[in-house]
C-alpha cells in the first residue's frame, strides 16, 4: 500500500548510519544534500499543490472522508492528507489515494457489521482471544515504526547493498564507508530496545507489515481473506485500523460458526475508483504459505542464494503482496541478467514506502521490457537501472510528484550512466517545467 499511517512521515536517509548505539563520526552527520543559499537559488522548493488540481472532485470528500485543500510535495512524492470519521491519513499520490477511499468505504461497512446482532455474542467472546494474541504481538521484540526512515530519496543517492555477512557499497569508496560507522546488520534487525506494552499501535502495525497475525486458528485466515475479497480490499493492509477491524470480524466470525459468505457485504460503491493491477485475485484465492513456496521457488531458479531468498521471505517491510509482486515482475524479465542484484538492493529498504518503491520500479521496467523495448540487462545504480538491447538507459521512476532538487541532479549527472539514450519512466507521475527542462539538458528523456 501507498499509504503512510497518522503521523507516520517520510524522511530522507543520508547514506551514513543512524544506529543509536554507534557513534558517528563528525564528518557524516552533515546531510551532504543540504542546500547553500547560493545552491536554493538554483534547486526549486517543493511545491505545494492545490487538491483539486491533482485529484477529481468527486475523490475529494465523501460522507466519512475529505482531502486536504493543499498537498505538500517533497521533491519526489505527494503528501495527500485525508481525514475521515476512522482518523487521519496519508496517501503518497492519487493511486494510494484511490486504494485509501475503497478502505474508508469498507471501513463503515465493517463497522456496521459489528453492530450486527448475530456478531454481539460471538465478538464478545473472540475479543478476548483476540486480546491476548495482540498482547503476544505487542510485547514481542520489534523495532517501532516511528524510528524507521520512510524516504525514498535515498534511491538517488549511493545506495548500500546489505547482508548478514557484511556490507558492499554501491558508488562509494569503502573506506570512508568503515569511518561513518556502517555495519553489516541485515535490514530488519533490530537496532533499538523491544516495544513494550505502553506502544501498541507501532508494535501491532510493525507486525502487521509482515501480514502475520497472532491468531493461527485453522480456519481463521481463510475467512480473512474471504472477508476482504468481498470488501476488495487487502488482507495485508497495513492500514492499521482496517487491519484491526477485519481481525475482529473475520474473528468473531469463525469463531461463532457464521461464514462470510453469509453476510450481506456489498463491494464498496467507491469501487467506480480506477483501482490499479496491484489488487489481483491472487492476493484473496491463494494461502500466503502457498504465496510464500512460489516466491521461494522462483527466486531459486532465478539463481537467488539461499541466504538471501531466506532474508527476503522474512523481511518485515515487504507484506505477502508486496513481496509476491516483486517475485512476479522478475519472472516477467525472464531474458534479463542482473536479477539477482535487484533482491540485493530489495533487502536494503528500511520502510514499506521504500519497499513499494523498489517494487514499483520492477513492474514498470517488466511492463517496458514486454511493451516497448527489450531490457538485457537489470542493475543498479543508486536505484533500479534497465540496458536494453541496443544500449540504451532506461531508469524506472515510480515517483508522485518530481521537482528539481539536489538529490535529483546527483543522480542524473552521474559519469557511469552515459548512453546515446536516456529515458526516465514517470507513468503516471507529474515533473515541474524545470525538472523537465533540466534533465534534459542532462541528456534525459521523460517518458
Amino acid at each position: 500500500m501507498k499509504i503512510l499511517k497518522l503521523t507516520l512521515v517520510a524522511v530522507v536517509l543520508t547514506g551514513c548510519s543512524t544506529s543509536p548505539t554507534k557513534t558517528i563520526p563528525e564528518n557524516c552527520k552533515a546531510d551532504i544534500f543540504k542546500l547553500t543559499a547560493e545552491e536554493e537559488k538554483y534547486y526549486e522548493k517543493p511545491p505545494t499543490l492545490k487538491a483539486h488540481n491533482i485529484v477529481p472532485e468527486f475523490k475529494l470528500s465523501g460522507p466519512h472522508f475529505k482531502v486536504a485543500s493543499t498537498v505538500p510535495t517533497d521533491g519526489f512524492l505527494m503528501q495527500i492528507k485525508v481525514e475521515s470519521d476512522f482518523g487521519t491519513f496519508e496517501a503518497s499520490s492519487p493511486a494510494a489515494l484511490d486504494e485509501l477511499i475503497v478502505e474508508i468505504a469498507a471501513l463503515e461497512q465493517l463497522q456496521n457489521i459489528s453492530k450486527m446482532d448475530a456478531f454481539v455474542g460471538g465478538m464478545k467472546h473472540s475479543l478476548v482471544a483476540l486480546g491476548k494474541d495482540v498482547k503476544d504481538i505487542v510485547t514481542s521484540p520489534v523495532q517501532s515504526i516511528s524510528g524507521i526512515p520512510a524516504g525514498i530519496g535515498r534511491f538517488f543517492e549511493r545506495t548500500y547493498l546489505t547482508t548478514k555477512t557484511g556490507i558492499k557499497a554501491i558508488g562509494s569508496n569503502a573506506v570512508d564507508d568503515q569511518r561513518c560507522g556502517l555495519g553489516g546488520k541485515f535490514p530488519g534487525e533490530l537496532d533499538s530496545p523491544a516495544v513494550h506494552a505502553e506502544k501498541p499501535n507501532a508494535a501491532t502495525m510493525t507486525a502487521k507489515q509482515t501480514g502475520k497475525v497472532a491468531m493461527n486458528v485453522l480456519g481463521y485466515y481463510e475467512q480473512r481473506r474471504a472477508l476482504a475479497k468481498k470488501l476488495r480490499v487487502s488482507p495485508y493492509t497495513t492500514n492499521s485500523v482496517l487491519s484491526e477491524e477485519l481481525d475482529s470480524i473475520a474473528w468473531a466470525s469463525f469463531s461463532g460458526g457464521l461464514g462470510i459468505s453469509a453476510l450481506k457485504i456489498a463491494a464498496p460503491a467507491t469501487m467506480i475508483i480506477n483501482m490499479t493491477s496491484r489488487t489481483s485475485s491472487w492476493v484473496w484465492d491463494t494461502k500466503p504459505g502457498d504465496l510464500k513456496v512460489m516466491d521461494e521457488e522462483s527466486l531459486q531458479d532465478m539463481g537467488v542464494a539461499q541466504e538471501s531468498t531466506d532474508y527476503f521471505l522474512r523481511h518485515r517491510q515487504y507484506t505477502v503482496t508486496l513481496r509476491h509482486r516483486l517475485v512476479l515482475a522478475l519472472e516477467q524479465l525472464k531474458t534479463t541478467t542482473g536479477r539477482k542484484d535487484i533482491l540485493e538492493l530489495a533487502l536494503t529498504v528500511e520502510s514499506e514506502l521504500q519497499a513499494q518503491f523498489v517494487v514499483e520500479a520492477v513492474e514498470m521496467l517488466a511492463k517496458y521490457h514486454q511493451t516497448e523495448k527489450e531490457i538485457a540487462k537489470i542493475g543498479v545504480n543508486g536505484t533500479i537501472i534497465g540496458h536494453s538491447i541496443n544500449g540504451d538507459i532506461v531508469t524506472p521512476a515510480p515517483v508522485s510528484y518530481l521537482s528539481w532538487n539536489k538529490r535529483l541532479k546527483f543522480f542524473a549527472s552521474k559519469k557511469d550512466l552515459q548512453s546515446k539514450q536516456k529515458t526516465i519512466l514517470l507513468g503516471d507521475g507529474l515533473i515541474t517545467p524545470l525538472a523537465k527542462q533540466e534533465l534534459a539538458q542532462l541528456g534525459w528523456t521523460i517518458k
